[in-house]
């Protein structure tokens, strides 16, 4: 299995963080990002058991997917946590050769008006801000599917 790092907290509280936030808030946009691949079943199977019953509650929406990075997952989000197919989408729009993000964060930045708020990290962690770039993620995962089938056309 490969365990290939994509994110982690540390990356981004190393350096000029905002002080006036908690340090989970670097795990904002993680936290949506593996919600909605959970919500749209693209986890691998061994996460889904590791996680148990906090799978249930993040379906009932009792925890999010920042909560379970942060308690459940060594606050980072690894390959290894999705199927093949969730594997093969978040190298397409997650991460790049350059930045290290990809198509993700600019639909993050545009859905939440990032630029209207004084850092990435000052993002909402609510249900609001999630729905709203969910919608957005759910998009981005149409347009790769059907660019999958036109390849294989």
């Amino acid at each position: 299995m490969d365990y290939e790092l994509i994110d982690h907290q540390e990356w981004h509280t190393e350096e000029d963080f905002p002080q006036d936030l908690d340090a989970v808030c670097a795990l904002t946009h993680m936290g949506m990002y593996f919600e909605w691949m959970a919500q749209t079943q693209l986890l691998h199977p061994a996460v889904i058991e590791q996680l148990g019953e906090k799978m249930t509650q993040l379906q009932q929406q009792q925890l999010n997917g920042r909560d379970i990075l942060e308690h459940s997952l060594g606050r980072q989000l690894l390959l290894s946590f999705f199927n093949e197919f969730g594997r093969r989408f978040t190298e397409y729009y997650y991460t790049d050769d350059e930045e290290g993000y990809g198509q993700f964060m600019s639909d993050y930045y545009t859905t939440l008006r990032v630029d209207l708020l004084p850092s990435l990290y000052h993002v909402d962690n609510s249900r609001a801000a999630y729905d709203a770039v969910a919608s957005q993620f759910d998009l981005a995962y149409l347009k790769w599917q059907a660019s999958l089938k036109e390849h294989n056309s």
